[in-house]
């Protein structure tokens, strides 16, 4: 299925690709509780605990514009059954051959008591941007990735051997 979402050799000289390949950092968000005298009297004596903390990883959305039109809007989701590893992109964009505006946009999906539960929270996952202008030649791979500061940021193609 990877594959059926790539740009196709065959079509390479009509169109470049936008690629957008990452494991989204950032923390885990862990929200804990005491439980209540009911669950406790529930559990046996050697399972009971004074917090009860769930962890996971958020959700994103990706939004890809190109010259303002919505190429790619998805949504990705943490994996395992828990949402307890980070969620994975991999995705790629066929951008049609010249000059084109590009905006790529990620966003965690938070709820509101997850913000304000901790500035640790809102500071790991906040939501990314970047803006450019590409000319986009038949072949041509330009990628989207996060940087090490954290920041998205674009990245043009090598040029060809002549």
């Amino acid at each position: 299925l990877g594959l059926a979402g790539s740009t196709s050799y065959t079509r390479a000289h009509e169109s470049g690709t936008l690629r957008l390949a990452w494991r989204q950092s950032g923390g885990m968000i862990e929200q804990c509780r005491t439980p209540s005298e009911a669950e406790q009297a529930a559990l046996p004596p050697h399972m009971r605990r004074p917090k009860v903390c769930e962890r996971r990883y958020p959700d994103f959305r990706v939004v890809v514009r190109i010259d303002g039109a919505t190429s790619l809007d998805r949504i990705v989701e943490a994996g395992g059954a828990r949402k307890d590893r980070a969620p994975q992109l991999f995705s790629s964009v066929a951008v049609p051959l010249g000059r084109h505006a590009l905006s790529v946009a990620v966003d965690p999906m938070l709820t509101d008591a997850e913000l304000a539960a901790s500035e640790l929270v809102a500071s790991e996952h906040r939501p990314l941007a970047v803006d450019g202008v590409v000319e986009m030649e038949a072949g041509a791979i330009w990628r989207v990735r996060p940087s090490a500061a954290g920041e998205l940021v674009l990245i043009a193609p090598v040029p060809a051997a002549p």
